[in-house]
């Protein structure tokens, strides 16, 4: 279930199909491992902080990483 819906998220980027089908699992579970991790983090300290600044703070990590990974 996640592969279909990370493929239907990333169809439309070139970047990301033009990895292979290996960099594209290690890709994918970088990005869901991180989200998963942020959100369990939040849950576990009480929700002390809005969702929007976790969504805020876990795209800048991610996102950061993702960048690193595109450059070749």
């Amino acid at each position: 279930m996640t592969d279909k819906i990370n493929d239907a998220a990333w169809s439309k980027s070139k970047k990301y199909q033009k990895l292979s089908d290996y960099e594209k699992k290690v890709l994918m579970g970088l990005i869901n491992n991180a989200v998963l991790s942020a959100y369990r983090e939040w849950v576990q300290d009480g929700k002390q902080i809005p969702m929007d600044e976790v969504i805020e703070i876990t795209n800048k990590l991610v996102l950061g990483g993702v960048k690193g990974f595109f450059k070749k």
